[in-house]
């Protein structure tokens, strides 16, 4: 119920986006334009799975993207379908490599734009 909800994630904010009747995907695009217009929000972190990734991606719609690679094996692997090419379509380049414990790390960014500041205090891995 909407009460359950509200009293679980006091400080979330709960927001509609319009969809297109046709498809069950709204773009990125319209959901990044819509959260600017109408919530002055102009900043996202988006995390998801390999689809949510891919459309971001296609619809150049990603400014930097830190990908993990995990050393797991699972017995029936879903394919994720990105690649480099993925990343350089959009408009990324690689920025930096870096391996925290056992997985390996890759920093992308569309160029000439600035990594964030970091507040890790003496975490030497952030690009």
């Amino acid at each position: 119920t909407t009460m359950e909800r509200d009293s679980k994630f006091q400080n979330v904010i709960w927001i509609g986006i319009p969809g297109n009747s046709n498809d069950s995907r709204i773009s990125a695009q319209t959901i990044l334009a819509d959260l600017k217009a109408n919530h002055e929000i102009s900043h996202v972190m988006v995390e998801g799975g390999p689809t949510t990734a891919r459309q971001f991606l296609a619809e150049k719609q990603v400014d930097r993207a830190i990908l993990v690679y995990a050393p797991m094996n699972f017995e029936i692997p879903l394919p994720s379908n990105l690649n480099r090419e993925s990343f350089e379509e959009a408009g990324l380049e690689l920025i930096r490599e870096s391996t925290v414990g056992v997985d390996r790390v890759e920093y992308w960014s569309r160029p000439g734009l600035s990594w964030p500041e970091s507040d890790m205090h003496g975490i030497d891995f952030w690009p």
